[in-house]
């Protein structure tokens, strides 16, 4: 889940909520009002609290979700940082063998040119 579905899902739950409260208190303000039509309000009450069960379970599955990105999130920024090291070792590593070969191909060099001062010096005697 995205953080921007995660923070959309949270308003809506929000925006229910306050739904919840102001039906739950137009239901009180009607069983005060009337004694008539008690069944009706009994079963309206019913499925108020139906829905309330409905919106607490949603808003404990949204905070399990934001526990869940917010795991995701610190998992992802601890890769990245492993990342980066492992790219600076890598790299490193190939900077240093790039310098062994080049001190090894001027040893060989340095080598070839003493044998064939040498070999010229015997050859010219």
């Amino acid at each position: 889940m995205q953080r921007t579905q995660y923070d959309g899902l949270k308003s809506i739950a929000s925006n229910q909520q306050m739904r919840l409260d102001q039906l739950e208190s137009k239901l009180n303000q009607l069983e005060s009002n009337s004694t008539e039509a008690s069944q009706e309000l009994t079963e309206l009450q019913n499925q108020l609290t139906e829905c309330r069960k409905e919106l607490i379970e949603t808003q404990k599955q949204l905070q399990s979700a934001e526990i869940s990105l917010q795991t995701a999130e610190e998992n992802l920024m601890k890769l990245q940082i492993s990342l980066d090291k492992l790219t600076k070792k890598i790299d490193d590593l190939t900077h240093d063998l790039k310098l062994a070969k080049r001190q090894r191909n001027l040893w060989s060099y340095i080598a070839g040119a003493v044998a064939t001062g040498w070999l010229i010096d015997k050859l010219s005697n």
